[in-house]
């Protein structure tokens, strides 16, 4: 669990073929599990993201291929789950974010993202 670290609960950075399961990251600064700077090809599975003063669980700066199963974003002051700057080929599945200030589950400046419920 990542709880009250200061900027991020768990960051993997610029690393890729990394399984992620049954984290929790809270009330951290940013966000709550974040794939940073060109991490690809990882698998998150039943990963929460609550109460952070961000992102709940984040994937950024050209992170592709990534697998999120079954993730939840939940009261986050920012979304729930964010796929953004070029971040793509991203499959989704089974994922929620709830009780978020903004959106639960917004792609933004990312494209060829596969979203399913």
């Amino acid at each position: 669990m990542g709880s009250s670290s200061g900027n991020v609960g768990i960051r993997v950075e610029t690393s890729n073929y990394n399984n992620l399961t049954n984290n929790i990251g809270t009330s951290d600064v940013s966000s709550g599990i974040s794939l940073f700077i060109s991490s690809n090809s990882n698998n998150l599975t039943n990963n929460t993201g609550i109460s952070i003063s961000g992102v709940g669980i984040y994937l950024y700066s050209s992170s592709n291929n990534n697998t999120l199963t079954s993730n939840t974003g939940t009261s986050n002051t920012s979304y729930g789950i964010y796929l953004y700057s070029s971040s793509n080929y991203n499959t989704l599945t089974s994922n929620t974010g709830t009780s978020n200030t903004s959106y639960g589950i917004l792609s933004s400046i990312s494209s060829n993202n596969n979203l399913t419920s």
